[in-house]
């Protein structure tokens, strides 16, 4: 039983290292340097600042701005531009690091691609990732052949940060119903994992006490109708029996 015990401390820890702490979502913009994120970063975000220039590579920080809309929050990420050519050095690849670290704990990509210069070049993303591909500059004459887009946003046009705010809640909420359990279990799996504990080293108390089998057999029957919630297992009364049988406790 005090095997039992530990394992079930080890599960509760696990499940605290490894729960999400805050219920928005991360939506990460990323794209060739020049694409346009910083200004779009800017546009978008409440206070927080992206430096913005012409000269490719500009932003090597990271920004997060907490965003909502139609009652959905989500905390919006700029990102350094990809050019796995100029990531050179540490500075460079210590960005590159944390790009990656981003993309794949997103909720969402927004993809942003310069819809007057598309370039070549961009961040590998993470498979299974939602990606919603934005043509930046809007307002800017396009070049001649565009890549597939969802949408075509320009700072300078107010209707567009609209659209792309919409799509971005979209997007969320079409998954919002399975990640949104994901907390949800986390707590049910905390609390089922804490009474199982507590009925554990109660029998245990209780072995050492030597009291009637079966109140012994009540603590276990409690603790493993809590793990039981986490399975969405029935345990019997013959599996109660091969538990006494183990532990000597009885039959």
């Amino acid at each position: 039983l005090a095997d039992c015990i530990a394992i079930l401390d080890e599960l509760a820890q696990a499940i605290r290292t490894d729960s999400r702490t805050d219920e928005s979502f991360l939506v990460v913009l990323a794209g060739a340097p020049n694409a346009g994120k910083s200004s779009l970063f800017n546009a978008m975000s409440n206070g927080a600042s992206a430096i913005v220039s012409n000269t490719p590579g500009t932003t090597r920080d990271f920004l997060e701005s907490e965003c909502q809309e139609d009652g959905v929050v989500f905390r919006l990420t700029d990102t350094a531009g990809y050019d796995d050519a100029a990531f050179n050095d540490a500075v460079d690849q210590a960005a590159k690091r944390h790009l990656q670290d981003l993309l794949k704990r997103a909720d969402l990509i927004v993809r942003c691609i310069d819809r007057s210069a598309p370039a070549k070049i961009a961040p590998p993303l993470p498979p299974n990732k939602p990606v919603l591909t934005v043509l930046t500059k809007a307002d800017l004459p396009p070049a001649t052949t565009l890549p597939e887009h969802d949408l075509q946003v320009s700072i300078h046009q107010p209707t567009t940060l609209a659209d792309l705010r919409r799509a971005i809640v979209r997007r969320l909420t079409e998954r919002s119903s399975v990640s949104s359990m994901v907390p949800a279990t986390a707590a049910r799996c905390r609390t089922s994992l804490r009474e199982a504990r507590r009925a554990l080293a109660d029998a245990l108390q209780l072995i050492d006490d030597r009291p009637p089998e079966e109140l012994i057999a009540a603590e276990l029957r409690v603790a493993l109708d809590h793990l039981g919630e986490i399975l969405g297992a029935v345990y019997t009364d013959d599996l109660l029996d091969r538990i006494f049988s183990r532990f000597c406790i009885g039959k």
